[in-house]
């Protein structure tokens, strides 16, 4: 036998070694749980990349805002269900159907006055995680704010339509 023949026997032996380590100690745990969450999920496929925007947090209060684009629309629709509030903003048109609005500025205060979220609406959608109690939420398109007390019950998540006439006084509806 030669040396190359040797050193070449040597590699395969040690790759082999190695590759039957690899397999015995079974697949990636991060690439079983997205194998499943793909084969669970067909909007996770390559076709439909869209995911929900970072949660962010204001004081004690977690959440997420945007909806540009309407996979990432769908996508918090879908997950405001799960959230004790949602906001939708929109500015009505003459003719009928209302149009999305964003860069909102909102403010939510608990029954004390205590603010206790401030940002500004990235997209026509903020989901916030609070507590249950008395709110009062602002919510301000282009100078024109407006205010609606809410009632946050354990459990039961509640939507609110805030929208805008266009150059007029905003109207909330629940």
């Amino acid at each position: 036998m030669n040396k190359t023949h040797t050193s070449n026997t040597l590699s395969a032996a040690m790759c082999g070694a190695t590759l039957a380590a690899v397999l015995a100690s079974g697949p990636a745990p991060a690439q079983t749980a997205t194998a499943a969450a793909d084969s669970a999920n067909p909007a996770s496929t390559p076709a439909s990349m869209a995911q929900l925007p970072a949660v962010r947090t204001s004081g004690k209060v977690k959440y997420l805002t945007g909806g540009v684009g309407k996979d990432e629309s769908e996508m918090i629709k879908a997950e405001a269900r799960h959230w004790p509030l949602a906001l939708e903003f929109a500015v009505r048109v003459p003719q009928g159907r209302a149009q999305f609005a964003a860069d909102v500025d909102v403010v939510v205060r608990n029954a004390s006055g205590q603010e206790v979220l401030h940002t500004k609406a990235e997209g026509p959608f903020l989901l916030a995680r609070l507590e249950p109690g008395q709110y009062t939420v602002q919510a301000t398109l282009e100078g024109q704010a407006q205010s609606k007390p809410v009632t946050i019950e354990k459990d039961r998540p509640l939507r609110l339509l805030i929208s805008w006439p266009p150059g007029g006084h905003g109207q909330a509806a629940e």
